[in-house]
């Protein structure tokens, strides 16, 4: 019996940690949870914490007994007697602390769907039909087993959400937000916006527009030409930059160089880049042209 009891009990969690699982690792791999988070962390903090908290309250209230078996003494119990004890906590404590876990982490993982990602738009709908769906299962497994399916019941409830919401892959993050930014640029708050700016590229570093904005906050708003040449190279740099991005980056550096510093050789240097890396393509030719009204206008060419 007591060996029944031990097999469904590490069963219980062996199948938490696996449904918790199989949802933890897309959004860590698309950036929605911290880099450092451990599922394993996690499951310390949510299931052994409070089991060692129960065992420690059945143990400590009641010096010799246990607190929920008063009738058990501890003194000169065998080894027998402490495993049954401990198999007498252990169930149906674990089970549920274990399914209250996972739902709640289910949950949690939910909210950073919707906070971080496309997904926010599917939920709604995704939610209001497996909930009605889903409904009667979970309404009967808390008439069986009462407070103590109520862990239970809420991942009946939550895995067919989360289900749906990443059936066709890794959900796409959504793209920083720089309305703040560019609101504090309208007031003049120029340091406040470079902040916001990076604040939002923290989220996803490889977001070309956000790269792009404080380049032009260093070289329009501070008249820092040097920083914002920095910032583009190492925009160009990126191994996600498209190739139309690239050539968009070095078309604007150059326009920089040109509008802010009156320097044509700078520009005409950093748009030759674009025909060398590009040839016998559109933006060479773009990059060509360009060039070529530079030197047609008036004091172009000695500029050059």
């Amino acid at each position: 019996m007591w060996f029944i009891i031990t097999i469904f009990i590490a069963l219980v969690l062996a199948a938490c940690m696996w449904v918790v699982r199989r949802y933890w690792e897309p959004l860590l791999a698309v950036g929605c949870l911290p880099e450092e988070s451990r599922l394993w962390a996690w499951a310390l903090k949510g299931i052994a914490a409070p089991m060692l908290m129960w065992f420690g309250f059945n143990f400590v209230l009641i010096p010799g007994h246990v607190a929920t078996m008063p009738k058990v003494a501890l003194a000169g119990a065998s080894a027998d007697v402490w495993t049954r004890i401990a198999l007498e906590l252990l169930f149906p404590a674990l089970p549920l602390v274990a399914s209250c876990w996972a739902a709640a982490t289910l949950a949690w993982l939910g909210a950073q769907l919707v906070l971080h990602t496309e997904s926010r738009n599917e939920i709604l709908g995704a939610g209001i039909f497996w909930g009605l769906a889903f409904s009667p299962v979970a309404a009967f497994i808390l008439y069986v087993f009462g407070w103590s399916g109520v862990g239970v019941a809420l991942m009946v409830l939550l895995l067919p959400v989360l289900r749906d919401l990443l059936a066709l892959g890794p959900p796409k993050r959504l793209p920083p937000a720089y309305e703040r930014a560019l609101q504090r640029l309208k007031r003049g708050e120029h340091s406040a916006a470079e902040t916001e700016i990076i604040r939002q590229l923290e989220k996803r570093e490889d977001d070309f527009e956000g790269w792009m904005l404080l380049a032009g906050v260093y070289a329009k708003n501070f008249g820092d030409i040097v920083e914002a040449e920095r910032t583009v190279r190492e925009v160009c740099r990126q191994p996600t930059i498209s190739r139309a991005e690239y050539c968009a980056a070095l078309m604007q550096l150059g326009e920089w160089h040109l509008q802010l510093r009156f320097d044509a050789s700078a520009a005409r240097s950093v748009w030759s880049e674009i025909s060398e890396h590009f040839p016998h393509t559109e933006f060479a030719d773009l990059a060509r042209r360009r060039i070529e009204r530079l030197t047609q206008t008036p004091g172009g060419e000695s500029a050059l």
